[in-house]
């Protein structure tokens, strides 16, 4: 095997890699005389085939068998002899893609020439972590905050009386019927009856935040609005349309009583059971938090850190992903798009860019740490992992289970946040956590804006 290097450009590698004529002959001869020597062909006595026969028979798809063999020791090899790991399956033309070399290979006129295109994984030396200084935010779940937060729920979850009279007021719900309408026509489609808001709130859309403050029972309300550009129905995205209410119901809210009853309601045993369940997740959501806002510093020194450079078809990649993941949250939105991000802003796309090199080269830093200090996710932790994974999908475990089986890069993207979290804990091991006293409330907001 000759291996030829023909481009080294900063990551980017393309390699010859050049097998002799003699050699694949020599593999595709052993593999043919093996089939003479079982084949069973009318007219022939069993192991009596001539060679040439079978050759004429089968001696392409042996042949394309052998070269498949060969690819899949070649890459490893090579990559091996050079030290370098490709941050992608290199890609591969055989003899410059001449649809024609199979006859002469088979001649063996023509030796097998690889040509492996990658870019490769930098190479990055970790310094110590001795001006990294961590700042770990702490609270007190007391019993003040979890009445806080027990009254939010109640009030979230009051029960309402009709008014029989009377004009509405903030907090109250009315019960309304509307229509959209664009140029005149109404837009059935997206017209409804007997549709709930609490008056004050942004339920609908911004504009009718303040619109139905001191409406009454039987009134209409017009309202005019500026749909965005990527709204969902491209027939009206980007155009001023006119709602059209018809006030049907107002009703007030009841005072709101923080009991056995309400918790019942809510489906706990007790007020009890309640205040503890309110107290335990709001422990855990600030434990989150407060674990995301530390990892935000690390990969944030990380990233001033390690300019490094970052194979470009791994960017791509996470910049894809990012997309795809928008689109999702936007489908959720009602709004329809397109298959790539022709549908974004040109801010936007830079800025998701940016965010894929980000996350490319902190997983390349990360990646360095762990392998430098032997970091490993074991066996228990992916099964722990796999069957988180399963019951969120109830009814489809086993196919959920055969995808991981079936997958590589699945079982890949369910190794890497553990792996992650692995790394981020080494290094709070080796730097200094200077705690911070806050509010529940300082997490929990600053936290949902991250």
């Amino acid at each position: 095997m000759q291996v030829i290097e023909k481009v080294v450009e900063g990551l980017k590698r393309e390699i010859d890699v050049i097998t002799p004529s003699g050699q694949l002959m020599e593999r595709l001869d052993k593999r043919l005389k093996s089939a003479q020597s079982k084949a069973h062909i009318k007219g022939f006595r069993p192991g009596k085939v001539p060679l040439s026969h079978i050759k004429s028979l089968c001696g392409k798809s042996v042949l394309s068998e052998i070269i498949d063999e060969i690819i899949k020791e070649t890459i490893p090899s090579v990559l091996s002899d050079r030290n370098e790991r490709a941050a992608m399956q290199p890609k591969i033309v055989i003899n410059e893609g001449d649809q024609e070399v199979v006859a002469l290979f088979l001649q063996g006129s023509i030796d097998l020439k690889l040509t492996l295109s990658y870019e490769i994984i930098p190479v990055v030396e970790i310094d110590p972590f001795d001006d990294l200084q961590v700042i770990r935010e702490v609270c007190e779940i007391d019993e003040k905050e979890t009445n806080k937060q027990v009254l939010q729920i109640a009030e979230k979850s009051a029960e309402f009386e009709v008014k029989d009279e009377g004009i509405a007021a903030i907090g109250d719900r009315i019960t309304v019927d509307y229509t959209l309408a664009s140029e005149g026509t109404i837009l059935k489609d997206h017209s409804k009856d007997n549709v709930q808001l609490i008056v004050g709130s942004e339920e609908l859309l911004p504009e009718t935040k303040d619109a139905f403050i001191g409406v009454k029972v039987g009134d209409c309300k017009e309202i005019e609005i500026s749909l965005p550009e990527n709204y969902f129905n491209k027939d009206v995205a980007g155009k001023t349309v006119v709602l059209n209410f018809s006030i049907k119901e107002i009703s007030c809210s009841l005072p709101v009583v923080v009991n056995d009853d309400l918790a019942v309601r809510l489906g706990f045993e007790s007020e009890s059971s309640m205040r503890d369940s309110v107290s335990k997740q709001l422990k855990q959501r600030s434990e989150f938090f407060v674990r995301q806002k530390i990892k935000r510093q690390i990969l944030d020194y990380l990233d001033q850190k390690y300019k490094c450079e970052i194979p470009q078809c791994l960017v791509e990649n996470e910049y894809n992903n990012i997309i795809q993941q928008v689109h999702v949250e936007m489908r959720g939105n009602n709004q329809s798009l397109q298959d790539n991000d022709s549908d974004l802003t040109e801010e936007d796309r830079q800025s998701y860019k940016i965010l894929a090199e980000r996350r490319v080269r902190a997983g390349i830093v990360l990646g360095t740490i762990g392998a430098n200090n032997n970091i490993q996710v074991t066996e228990d932790e992916m099964r722990t992992a796999l069957s988180q994974q399963l019951r969120r999908f109830p009814g489809n475990e086993q196919k959920i289970l055969e995808h991981f089986q079936k997958s590589a890069d699945a079982i890949a993207a369910l190794r890497a946040p553990i792996f992650e979290e692995k790394v981020i804990d080494y290094i709070l091991g080796n730097v200094k956590i200077t705690d911070k006293n806050v509010t529940i409330d300082d997490i929990l907001s600053t936290g949902e804006e991250d």
